[in-house]
């Protein structure tokens, strides 16, 4: 008894088919695999990289704008970053519902922010952008599901961090890696004495 000719041919080509799907799938999953594997390795420097052009993107802002004008006025950097920080504790609310969004990407202008509240990193994008529109060099640095600044001030001796509504400075002691004492100041309203002097 001889072979169906034709059967063999549509057999073999469904095989063929089979095959390619199947490889194919296997292919596209070990890239999706792979693709993820090297976000979560280097997604701090990508999310880094991303918000550093976000904070350079929104020094035109209206209110960038109208705090860096505002604070520009003192002499100390450091004044300057607590003067900003004073501005924005005024405005900034916690979004919860935000926060609750998992990998909400999409970051909020600083008009938008002081509107409608935000997270972690539409304070740090607003923080570099204000200290960019005032030529203060500014970082975001990036852990486990937070962001915040940090802010070096050489000509200060001093470095501060910069968590939303929270502030640390340091000053550096006299011989290289050695820590004075530490100073911590958090603005509490325009009763207070104003901002942080130091010798």
């Amino acid at each position: 008894m001889e072979k169906n000719p034709v059967k063999t041919t549509i057999g073999e080509q469904l095989n063929i088919i089979f095959i390619v799907v199947l490889t194919s799938l296997i292919c596209f999953i070990g890239i999706i695999l792979g693709f993820k594997y090297m976000l979560n390795d280097n997604s701090i420097e990508i999310y880094s990289g991303i918000y550093d052009k976000q904070s350079e993107y929104y020094k035109d802002d209206i209110v960038v704008e109208i705090i860096a004008n505002k604070c520009q006025q003192y002499n100390k950097v450091v004044n300057k970053i607590f003067c900003v920080n004073k501005y924005f504790k005024m405005f900034y609310v916690y979004d919860k519902e935000k926060a609750k969004v998992e990998n909400n990407n999409i970051t909020r202008s600083p008009s938008t922010m002081f509107l409608k509240g935000g997270v972690c990193k539409d304070a740090s994008v607003f923080y570099c952008a204000v200290m960019k529109k005032m030529n203060i060099t500014c970082r975001q640095q990036l852990i486990t599901k937070h962001v915040f600044n940090i802010i070096d001030i050489p000509e200060e001796n001093v470095y501060c961090i910069v968590d939303q509504k929270q502030i640390y400075c340091q000053r550096l002691g006299e011989n290289e890696g050695e820590e004075s004492n530490g100073m911590r100041e958090m603005w509490e309203g325009p009763n207070k004495t104003e901002f942080i002097e130091y010798s």
